[in-house]
């Protein structure tokens, strides 16, 4: 049985239909179609599974449903002009158009409204979501029970909660007839957007402003709303908000647009903005800084550093203090000068947290975190490192903190951990596209460099092109002069010589005069003319690039001085005479200076300097000897099998995860790892079974076997079984070198040293075997957490004294190890206490205030509380 307009019906006849339906016996359906909710004891019938409700959502066409019904005339344009809307699909299907269409079933639609109704519907266009009250307040005079009779006219109108939202085609329909009067036109969406104002929606009253061309109005909200997405790094969006404005912008919002434009794919326009400022005469500190900025990104630490000084000379308030000084520290280190570099950069952080800006504290440890690292200081770089992840995650900015994860990646590859530093660069990849944002060369470098470093040159190769495809998209320059070297060695290693032949000539034609520039050229003329055996020619390249002057990035000169050596070697014309000079010029090269490709020049220099009677520093000890000759073995090399249980459980064999499939495979083999990699069928089974000897429960744990020793054995360098049964106990094979992170707190707190309380800490993420319900997992789950927070505090507490912003970020750390735990919440207050720093007391003793008051229905102790007043 079908029932159309149900909403008609009367007291009387619904509760004569609900008798009805109470009556029908099973097999009998009924439709009712209204325009509102029937009474009929509806919510009782659907919750009791006899009743269901299909509401416009449900008959709104998917893309997948339009594509079908439109047949030979899909188009993804008729979708989005559409929105899945029924009648309109349908008509689109039929191919009459333009004769009918949509548009005109919105006009008969419209035609059967009451006429005072038809004459003022077109003022409700401004509003995006209707209802009665919403009319009400913007002054739109419209007749009572106006929105019962625009949905029983059926006007496409989705119901959302208690409002109406029209379908975009009937707002169109509207506004062109709202424009026939101007002046009534730009006052409504002057109403709407103050109206929206007062709901803090300052994108939706910039866009009423901007169709009411209330100029006034529009740059006072664009001048609240850029400022605020350029510091949370979000510059499509000050495009969007910036770029229909025109030319009538002030200085500080010009400065934002040319900013924005320069970091979202239009350099040459942003550029030309903030240079055509500057010359102009313009010094606002917000345009010395994104001058700055823009020579950071182009290689010019000089003139970055120039501006800067400049800024800080003249008029400033105290958030450009805090941002020109973060840009001095990064200047600094771009000069080589990395201890100058830690220091302002820690003067910078005091200058942010005044402010007590989490976004400019963020950009400031992402500085500190690089001159930490460059000046040996490991543990302090990965402290801020993880504080600033920890404050752009607070404030909600994925893409501000994309940077922080390159960064994180390439500490973890240093670490000799590449399966987490891929995934890490992986998920930033996901965000840096969908933000359209300039990072995404970095993070192809970063990605291409782990492929390069696990040997698999035609992925290197790949990324590598991508990130300079990149670069020149958004004119990161910086980026290739580094990138260019390790592409060039990449496809020389894959075997593809004519397409590094071919890459270098582009560079040749596409890359910028900088000094930069020359010195990657140039080093990859000289690894082209290697590849040949035009030894001679190699040398003079690789010559050219450690002359004094030429502008070699460290790292660059280190390996031409590293590759001249080789190179002449190779011609016969290394001499007795450069021994010296080129121990003198590797002195204090280290290993992340070279790369897997220079393993033989190594080998060779090396040999070379031991020929000549000469003393090898240290540098030689520290790089790669891969190419050295075995020392044979009787003995085959160990398999790794890292298992990472804390957190999401990750398995490794020899650095690339394995998949098992069954959470039961898993947990055996985490358990057989825990007790030393042997035990009984029955000590297995008493915890992860319960101690059950039912036949199905010692079936499904041979099953849990079998499935373990499948997914190990996928693994090509398990050739071997990797669980064996014998004497009637299973073990891990003597062939399997086994790291379980889940070792590393009880070991950090009996060594207590800073490195392995860190390497606790760091190991820690998330509870361990997470999915696994058994109780063994559970009582280790807590101990762990306990054990990992102990190490933390232990390690904090160590470094107070030592240096203070770590020992906080460790803190924080901490807290977000346990968030209830007290006993980090008043040692990271009484820490902010005794180093007189009040913005940062007031933070915490405010979170450690909300924490005892929402968890335990209390106040904080009067001793911590007279601390915070």
């Amino acid at each position: 049985m079908f029932l159309d307009g149900a909403e008609l019906l009367q007291e009387a006849a619904e509760d004569w239909l609900g008798h009805l339906l109470d009556g029908l016996g099973e097999g009998h359906r009924v439709f009712l179609a209204s325009w509102s909710e029937p009474r009929l004891r509806f919510a009782q019938r659907v919750a009791a599974g006899t009743a269901e409700v299909i509401g416009a959502g449900h008959l709104a066409f998917t893309r997948d449903e339009t594509a079908r019904c439109l047949g030979p005339r899909d188009d993804d344009s008729v979708h989005r002009r559409l929105d899945g809307w029924p009648i309109g699909v349908n008509l689109a299907a039929l191919g009459i158009s333009p004769v009918l269409g949509a548009e005109h079933i919105l006009d008969e639609a419209l035609s059967r409204l009451p006429l005072p109704l038809r004459r003022r519907l077109p003022d409700a266009s401004v509003l995006d979501l209707w209802t009665e009250d919403t009319a009400t307040d913007l002054g739109v005079d419209l007749p009572a029970g106006w929105l019962r009779d625009v949905r029983r006219a059926g006007l496409p109108l989705i119901p959302l909660d208690g409002a109406y939202r029209p379908h975009h085609l009937l707002r169109e329909r509207l506004d062109r007839d709202l424009r026939q009067d101007p002046g009534v036109y730009a006052a409504l969406h002057v109403r709407a957007g103050r109206r929206a104002e007062t709901r803090d929606d300052s994108w939706q009253a910039l866009e009423h402003y901007r169709q009411a061309r209330a100029e006034r109005d529009l740059l006072r909200v664009a001048g609240g709303l850029a400022p605020h997405h350029e510091r949370r790094g979000e510059y499509r969006l000050v495009r969007q908000v910036l770029e229909p404005l025109g030319a009538a912008l002030p200085v500080p919002l010009r400065t934002a647009l040319g900013l924005a434009l320069y970091e979202t794919g239009d350099p040459v326009r942003g550029e030309a903005t903030l240079r055509g400022l500057y010359a102009q005469g313009e010094r606002d500190p917000g345009l010395l800084f994104a001058l700055g900025i823009l020579c950071a990104r182009t290689g010019r630490p000089g003139e970055q550093l120039a501006l800067v000084e400049e800024g800080l000379r003249g008029p400033h308030s105290p958030r450009d203090a805090a941002r020109l000084t973060r840009l001095w520290a990064s200047a600094q280190l771009a000069l080589g000068r990395a201890d100058d570099a830690v220091s302002t950069a820690r003067t910078a952080l005091k200058q942010a947290r005044t402010l007590d800006d989490p976004i400019e504290i963020g950009a400031v440890l992402d500085v500190l975190q690089v001159a930490c690292r460059e000046t040996g200081d490991l543990a302090g770089g990965e402290a801020a490192l993880r504080w600033a992840l920890s404050l752009y995650q607070q404030v909600g900015m994925p893409a501000r903190a994309l940077i922080a994860s390159n960064d994180l990646a390439m500490l973890l590859w240093t670490l000799g951990r590449p399966q987490e530093a891929a995934q890490t660069v992986d998920e930033a990849l996901a965000v840096a596209e969908q933000e359209h944002s300039a990072v995404q060369a970095l993070l192809l470098e970063t990605r291409a460099d782990l492929a390069f470093d696990q040997r698999d040159m035609a992925a290197a190769a790949s990324d590598y092109q991508a990130a300079l495809r990149s670069c020149e998209h958004y004119g990161v320059a910086t980026l290739q002069s580094r990138i260019l070297p390790r592409l060039t060695d990449a496809l020389l290693h894959a075997g593809d010589p004519a397409a590094a032949v071919q890459a270098v000539m582009h560079a040749r034609l596409s890359f910028g005069d900088t000094e930069h520039a020359r010195s990657a050229l140039v080093f990859s003329d000289g690894l082209l003319a290697g590849d040949r055996g035009d030894w001679p020619a190699a040398s003079l390249a690789f010559s050219a690039v450690t002359v004094s002057g030429f502008g070699a990035p460290e790292s660059v000169y280190r390996r031409a001085v590293l590759r001249r050596a080789q190179a002449d070697l190779r011609a016969g014309t290394f001499s007795a005479a450069r021994v010296q000079s080129t121990e003198e010029q590797l002195r204090h090269a280290g290993p992340l200076d070279f790369t897997v490709t220079d393993e033989a020049a190594v080998a060779e220099v090396r040999a070379a300097l031991s020929q000549f009677g000469h003393a090898v520093s240290p540098w030689a000890d520290a790089l790669p000897r891969t190419s050295d000759t075995p020392v044979p073995s009787d003995r085959p090399s160990p398999v790794m099998l890292h298992l990472k249980t804390l957190g999401p459980l990750n398995v490794t064999v020899d650095g690339q995860r394995v998949h098992i499939p069954l959470s039961r495979s898993a947990e055996v083999l985490v358990w057989l790892a825990w007790h030393g990699g042997t035990a009984t069928r029955g000590e297995i089974m008493n915890d992860l079974w319960d101690g059950s000897t039912e036949q199905r429960h010692i079936e499904y744990f041979k099953v849990a076997v079998r499935h373990l020793r499948t997914a190990l054995t996928s693994h090509p360098a398990i050739t071997f079984n990797p669980v064996p049964f014998e004497a009637g106990r299973y073990r891990l094979a003597e062939q399997l070198q086994v790291h379980l992170d889940a070792r590393l707190p009880a070991q950090a707190l009996r060594e207590r040293t800073c490195a392995a309380l860190q390497a606790a800490l760091d190991a820690y993420g998330g509870p361990f075997l997470n999915d696994s319900s058994v109780e063994w997992a559970c009582v280790r789950r807590t101990e762990l957490l306990e054990q990992s927070l102990s190490a933390g505090l232990t390690l904090a507490a160590t470094l107070e004294d030592e240096d203070s912003v770590v020992a906080a970020a460790t803190y924080e750390r901490c807290l977000e190890l346990d968030p209830l735990s007290e006993e980090t919440h008043i040692r990271l207050i009484r820490l902010w206490s005794r180093l007189d720093e009040p913005e940062g007391l007031r933070r915490s003793y405010t979170r450690y205030q909300r924490m005892v008051h929402d968890e335990y229905g209390q106040t904080p102790d009067p001793a911590i509380r007279a601390l915070a007043e």
